[in-house]
């Protein structure tokens, strides 16, 4: 939902741009090491498959920004800013925001039981981070308001 509401094409210019740089290092990564083991064949897998992914995902955007009519946009950016909507995404994101700090901090303990402190340390950093976040942002959302 909120993918639809960026109708700015220079954002999906710069997605295609990081998408096409992504996978070009993940195809160029593996056709220099080819013998690549383990992780760093997992991690060349993964800057491709997004890489791909991005690209795809951002030349659909653009293709339709470019066919649909901007009566059309105009009307489906004031339907997605409805007050309703923005509820309904507020909640879905303080959703998404519970389950990812009960995530962190279940992965946390569970890294420690096992003996990883350093992916322990990982998650706890997470949580300190979304911690900051949501400080920054509730200061930054409470003076606009």
């Amino acid at each position: 939902m909120f993918c639809k509401a960026i109708t700015n094409k220079r954002y999906w210019l710069l997605l295609l741009a990081v998408g096409i740089v992504s996978l070009a290092f993940g195809i160029v990564g593996i056709l220099l090491e080819p013998a690549a083991e383990g992780d760093v064949a997992m991690l060349l897998g993964m800057f491709t498959g997004m890489g791909a992914a991005l690209t795809v995902v951002s030349i659909i955007r653009l293709i339709y920004l470019a066919a649909a009519p901007a009566a059309r946009l105009r009307e489906q950016e004031i339907k997605l800013r409805d007050e309703r909507n923005v509820a309904i995404l507020r909640a879905s994101y303080t959703a998404a925001s519970t389950a990812a700090t009960l995530l962190f901090t279940v992965m946390a303990f569970v890294f420690v039981w096992l003996g990883y402190r350093v992916p322990a340390y990982i998650s706890v950093a997470a949580l300190w981070v979304q911690v900051a976040v949501f400080m920054i942002a509730q200061r930054v959302i409470s003076k606009k308001m």
